[in-house]
């Protein structure tokens, strides 16, 4: 199953098994039917993100020239995908990695066309997660740490989906 197809906009394929003693019934699915809620990346971002999140333009120019990137002019917060070397247009992030994979956010160009990219804030991360915003306690934990506990999670809101879907089945 894939976050993306269950209204959270993340590339985050997974695959889900579910066993039961005595079998399970002849029409049973694992698969609920898919969430189109019109959420994009644009929707998760955060409105004051911290400083030091932000690349510099140095940062910014060797990314362009090693990756051979034109441009990053977006007109809405769009994810800069490393591993395919482009810019997602479609509203949708990558899959939620640890920091050292380098996930990085494209936000629109200002009035004075400098280029904005930076890394994803925490509250981003478990947002993508399915998290909402103050239900997680962070207990002072490093940037590097949470974004490991978001990178290896469960997209709660895809797990609270499936057990449904299932438990329905089952009643």
């Amino acid at each position: 199953l894939n976050t993306k197809d269950y209204g959270i906009p993340q590339n985050r394929e997974r695959l889900w098994m579910f066993a039961r003693l005595g079998g399970l019934p002849d029409d049973f699915s694992m698969t609920p039917p898919t969430i189109e809620n019109g959420l994009r990346l644009k929707d998760f971002v955060d409105d004051n993100p911290e400083d030091f999140l932000y690349l510099s333009q140095k940062q910014i120019q060797r990314i362009k020239d090693f990756y051979g990137i034109p441009s990053f002019v977006v007109s809405e917060a769009s994810c800069f995908d490393l591993y395919n070397r482009k810019i997602r247009d479609d509203g949708i992030s990558i899959t939620i990695l640890a920091p050292e994979h380098n996930k990085l956010l494209v936000e629109p160009t200002g009035p004075d066309g400098i280029e904005i990219v930076r890394k994803y804030s925490v509250t981003e991360q478990f947002r993508l997660m399915g998290f909402k915003d103050g239900e997680i306690d962070f207990a002072n934990q490093s940037y590097t740490q949470l974004s490991k506990r978001a990178a290896n999670g469960w997209d709660v809101n895809l797990v609270g989906i499936l057990l449904n879907h299932i438990w329905r089945q089952l009643l």
